[in-house]
């Protein structure tokens, strides 16, 4: 993948960026990671965020990089809607 360099300084600005453990939500991640901001990665598993970081690299590594589990519930799908 070619790196370009960022022409924005988000350096002291913190980002969340869910579903950011897919593909299109890791390439932004390490978009804002490159622009100096710190990012907060929520995850339902600590698998997935283990996933992120090493896809990341040395940039996954970085305290500016956090994936917490979070423990959300789903929200009730249609049929479960219709049911009540």
């Amino acid at each position: 993948m070619n790196e370009v360099p960022s022409i924005h300084d988000l350096s002291g600005r913190r980002v969340l960026v869910p579903g950011g453990t897919g593909g299109v939500g890791e390439g932004i991640v390490r978009a804002y990671l490159d622009a100096g901001a710190d990012v907060v990665v929520p995850t339902r598993s600590e698998a997935r965020g283990a996933e992120l970081r090493a896809a990341l690299g040395t940039v996954g590594t970085s305290p500016c990089c956090t994936c917490p589990r979070t423990t959300t519930p789903p929200l009730p799908g249609p049929r479960r809607s219709v049911a009540r």
